[in-house]
């Protein structure tokens, strides 16, 4: 069982009033599009009927006939080889954490110009205007090298050394040691250049808490 289904489905896609109204290869081809591995947090990615048809085990005309049940029922979106998920961009809370946003934003400029012109076609729940600002993508790039630039500093370096001896290898969140760790700035890296390198503002997180603290679950 996939981590998206786990995450983000449990019991509640069998018991979906929808879902018991599908046929079974109906909602084969619905749950294997909402736990394909494929699937990004933007509802977004690149997977062809036929390659659908192999995961499946069914025939490619049994996938386009579900395809089009689900299409038409708002569920999915096809536009070539490219699927859009609608349902999968409420389970990312990109409301209230920037990076969550920002890494939605980044995957949504790889798709071609068609995927986003469907994306604005179907009311998507995210303002993708700024995805055609080219200044706006121009400035972000190189406020990311700037910040490329000082994280890769001797300064930088020091003081996150400095900060994991000082928390003793500890996650300080769950108690983990040396399991993975990150150094977490308490106040934003982006929004805070004053403060990347003061003792205060590091905190040492394990994978596990500091994925959780940027996803505004902790």
């Amino acid at each position: 069982m996939s981590k998206e289904y786990t995450a983000f489905n449990g019991d509640a896609f069998w018991n979906d009033g929808y879902v018991q109204e599908l046929d079974m290869v109906e909602t084969a081809v619905y749950f294997h599009y909402i736990t394909s591995p494929r699937l990004e947090n933007s509802g977004v990615f690149k997977e062809g009927q036929r390659m659908v048809s192999f995961y499946v085990k069914i025939d490619i005309d049994t996938v386009k006939n579900a395809d089009a049940k689900l299409e038409k029922d708002g569920k999915i979106y096809r536009i070539g080889e490219w699927v859009i998920v609608p349902s999968s961009l409420k389970h990312q809370n990109f409301r209230n954490v920037e990076s969550v946003k920002m890494g939605i934003y980044a995957q949504l400029r790889t798709v071609p110009q068609e995927v986003v012109t469907k994306l604005k076609e179907i009311k998507y729940g995210l303002d993708i205007t700024i995805l055609d600002n080219k200044e706006y993508w121009m400035r972000r790039e190189k406020r990311i090298q700037e910040n490329n630039s000082v994280r890769n500093s001797f300064e930088y370096k020091l003081w996150h050394k400095k900060v994991l001896e000082r928390d003793n290898y500890t996650c300080r969140i769950c108690g983990r040691k040396r399991h993975h760790l990150h150094v977490h700035h308490i106040k934003p890296f982006a929004l805070y250049p004053e403060l990347r390198i003061d003792m205060e503002n590091g905190i040492t997180l394990c994978n596990f808490c500091h994925k959780n603290v940027h996803k505004g679950e902790i």
